[in-house]
C-alpha cells in the first residue's frame, strides 16, 4: 500500500471525524426523541456535553448572566420560566429566567422521578463540579444512591440558572417561586405526575418550602441540613437580628417555611424526613425542632432524624444520607429502621 503524505493523512482524519459527528449526532437526535423533546432540540452544538459553567466568583457576587428565551430554550437541558411573585406589604414582581438541570441515566416520561436541590454555593470554591458533564455525572450518583431517576436542579443563580442573584436573593419569595414554576415545566416536558424531594441545606430549604406552599404532587421528601425555621436559626446564631444573616434580606422578602406551615395541604400518600445532627454549627438543632413542633401543631406530620454522625468540620453536610433515605423509604423499611440506619450513618 502506498505510503500516505501529510496531505492525505490530514484529509483521512477529517473524513473519519466527520463520520464521528454525524454518528453522535443521531444518537443525540435519538436521545432527544425518547425524552419527548422536540426534534429542533437535537441541533445543538456536538460538544454540548462539555459546557462549563462559571467557576469563579463572578456568578456569585454580581450575578449571573442573563438569557434570553431564545438562548434559554436553545440550551441544553433547561427550562424558561415567568412567575408573579407576591411578597407581604409589596406589589407583585415578575421574575423571568432560565433553569438549567441535570438528568441520570434512567429519567423517561411517566416514570417515578426524583428532584435533588444542591446547598448554597457561596464560599470560595462553591461552584465546584462546574461542567455539564460533571453535574450529569453527580445526578447519576444520586440514582445510585437514592435507587430513583434523579433530576438536579441548578438553583437561580448558578450552574447556568439565571433568574437571581445567588448570594443576596437565596431564602426569598422568589426563589421558592421559580423552584416551584421549575418543577411545573420539567414534570410537563416529561410527562411526570408524583415526585420525590431531597436536597442539602439551602437545598433542603428548598424541599421543604414546596411542601408548604401547597404542592399537591409530593411524595417523599428527605431534608438534611436544613434552615427550616429562617428566623428561628437567625436568631439563635446572632442577637436581635434585624435582616436574614444569611443574604441581608429584608424579613419581609425572606420565605421562612415556619410562616407557612398552614399553607401545606393534607396528603396521607406524603412522607417527610428531617435530617439533623445536634452538633451541626450552621443550623442548630433546637431550631430544627422548633420547626418539627410547629409542624405537628400545623398537622404536617413531619419524622425527624436525629443523631446523622460526620458531615463534616461543621456536621452539617448529610446530602448523601439524605439520598439514601429516599431509598430506604422506598425500600418499605418503618420509620425506626430508618431512623436507626441513619443514627448509625457517617458521611
Amino acid at each position: 500500500m502506498p505510503k500516505l503524505t501529510m496531505t492525505e493523512h490530514q484529509w483521512v482524519s477529517r473524513l473519519v471525524g466527520g463520520c464521528v459527528s454525524k454518528l453522535r449526532l443521531v444518537a443525540l437526535t435519538c436521545t432527544w426523541w425518547m425524552t419527548g423533546h422536540t426534534a429542533s432540540h437535537a441541533l445543538v452544538a456536538l460538544d454540548a456535553h462539555e459546557e462549563r459553567f462559571d467557576s469563579s466568583a463572578r456568578d456569585i457576587g454580581r450575578g449571573p448572566p442573563q438569557l434570553t428565551r431564545t438562548q434559554c430554550e436553545a440550551k441544553q437541558h433547561a427550562v424558561w420560566v415567568e412567575v408573579n411573585v407576591s411578597r407581604p406589604g409589596q406589589a407583585p414582581r415578575q421574575v423571568v429566567g432560565c433553569i438549567r438541570y441535570f438528568p441520570s441515566q434512567r429519567v423517561a416520561p411517566g416514570q417515578p422521578i426524583l428532584f435533588f436541590f444542591h446547598g448554597d454555593r457561596v464560599e470560595p470554591g462553591g461552584l465546584a463540579d462546574g461542567s455539564l458533564a460533571q453535574q450529569m455525572a453527580q445526578a447519576q450518583r444520586i440514582e445510585q444512591r437514592s435507587g430513583m431517576p434523579t433530576i438536579s436542579v441548578a438553583r437561580p443563580g448558578v450552574y447556568g440558572s439565571t433568574v437571581l442573584n445567588h448570594r443576596r436573593e437565596r431564602r426569598t419569595h422568589e426563589e421558592v417561586a421559580v423552584t416551584s414554576a421549575a418543577i411545573d415545566q420539567i414534570k410537563a416536558r416529561y410527562g411526570f405526575d408524583r415526585i420525590s424531594l431531597a436536597g442539602q441545606s439551602g437545598g433542603a430549604y428548598l424541599a421543604l418550602a414546596m411542601v408548604v406552599s401547597g404542592r399537591t404532587d409530593i411524595d417523599t421528601v428527605a431534608a438534611s441540613g436544613a434552615p427550616a425555621a429562617v428566623r428561628v436559626r437567625a436568631s439563635l446564631l446572632r442577637s436581635n437580628p434585624t435582616s436574614d444573616i444569611s443574604t441581608g434580606q429584608d424579613w419581609r422578602n425572606v420565605y421562612d417555611p415556619m410562616d407557612h406551615i398552614a399553607d401545606a395541604r393534607p396528603d396521607a400518600r406524603r412522607k417527610v424526613y428531617l435530617i439533623a445532627n445536634r452538633q451541626d454549627r450552621r443550623i442548630p438543632y433546637a431550631s430544627v425542632v422548633d420547626f418539627v413542633n410547629a409542624a405537628a401543631r400545623g398537622n404536617l406530620p413531619v419524622v425527624l432524624l436525629d443523631g446523622a454522625t460526620g458531615g463534616g468540620k461543621d456536621h452539617h453536610n448529610h446530602s448523601r444520607l439524605s439520598q439514601r433515605v429516599i431509598r430506604w423509604h422506598r425500600m418499605g423499611l418503618g420509620e425506626e429502621l430508618i431512623a436507626r440506619q441513619v443514627a448509625e450513618g457517617a458521611e
